[in-house]
């Protein structure tokens, strides 16, 4: 089944990037990314993508803090540089996330605690991206006749709005423990799953620390937005930061979605379809979503110095919070 996932995955990306090569000058595109201003541009998306990673340390850290556990911020930057690595040179950030689960585990970490704070941050900075993209509606919507594209941006607004809706429900949802069969309520599984898909619940136990890892994420995706604006800049797009700011945002979304690989195909028929929106040249969209995915490529490879499972020294976490039955009927 995993196999099969997997070449659904391929043959999606394939499909995208065959449309793309009969409608877009790849050679231009890959001319614009060798130039002087292009080296420039993957060398200050690279840095600004490692920033990013240590943002993402710090996040990591202060979700841990919130579960009542610790992650040092040096631990939590190489469990990210591994799920970054394996997100990029496998199959989606799913592969990534189940990874540094894994690396927390290994790390001394209990699974439980693991999954939870993985999940939080996922679902965190997904909600985060969701708001971002649609604030970003309204100037792209302006900019669309009627037809497909437009009715795409409601879909897409639809589809936040809905999003978000789920993360806030989704810290209630240790409340349906109390309505399972007698046989459910009886396996520990379910009472541990209950307990990783209603994390959201944690956030109130520190309205601090919950505000920063909002504000860490929200800037973590900016750093994504600058990454693609110097190569939008090296590519001659035209555009202004607030204008790549209205499709670099929904591109990174889409990249998101686990229908390809790495989000390849996805992202550059998405940078596409909204630069042209601002009157953009479809190479330069290219050229800048290719420098994009080249550049998270190359700040992910040194996570392979991070993997280290044989060798890897346990650290004694703090005991593990369990979470009673009655506990998650009050949650």
């Amino acid at each position: 089944m995993r196999w099969a996932a997997t070449a659904l995955k391929a043959g999606i990306s394939a499909v995208l990037i065959w449309f793309l090569l009969k409608h877009v000058d790849f050679v231009s595109a890959g001319r614009l990314l060798g130039t002087q201003e292009g080296l420039g541009a993957l060398a200050l998306a690279v840095t600004v993508l490692l920033l990013q990673a240590l943002l993402a340390a710090l996040r990591l850290r202060w979700i841990m803090r919130l579960l009542g556990d610790e992650c040092p911020t040096g631990r939590a930057f190489a469990i990210w540089m591994v799920g970054l690595l394996i997100s990029q040179t496998f199959l989606t950030f799913i592969a990534g996330d189940a990874v540094r689960i894994w690396q927390l585990a290994l790390r001394g970490h209990s699974r439980r605690t693991a999954a939870s704070a993985i999940l939080l941050e996922r679902a965190l900075g997904f909600a985060v991206l969701l708001v971002m993209v649609l604030a970003c509606e309204p100037a792209l919507l302006s900019r669309t006749s009627p037809g497909a594209v437009r009715v795409g941006l409601v879909m897409l607004a639809v589809l936040c709005v809905v999003g978000i809706a789920g993360f806030v429900g989704s810290a209630f949802v240790g409340r349906l423990y109390g309505y399972l069969p007698v046989r459910l309520r009886d396996r520990r599984v379910v009472a541990v799953a209950l307990d990783v898909a209603s994390a959201v619940r944690h956030l109130p136990r520190s309205w601090r620390l919950s505000i920063a890892i909002v504000l860490v994420s929200a800037i973590m995706h900016i750093c994504n937005v600058l990454a693609i604006f110097a190569f939008s800049r090296a590519a001659g797009a035209g555009m202004d930061f607030l204008d790549t700011v209205s499709v670099a945002l929904p591109a990174t979304l889409m990249m998101l979605m686990p229908i390809a690989l790495a989000g390849w195909g996805v992202r550059e028929g998405t940078m596409i379809v909204g630069y042209g929106l601002f009157g953009a040249p479809a190479t330069s969209a290219l050229a800048a979503s290719v420098g994009f995915g080249l550049a998270l490529l190359i700040t992910s490879l040194p996570g392979a110095l991070f993997i280290r499972p044989a060798k890897l020294e346990r650290v004694r976490g703090p005991v593990e919070n369990e979470q009673s039955r009655s506990e998650l009927l009050r949650d």
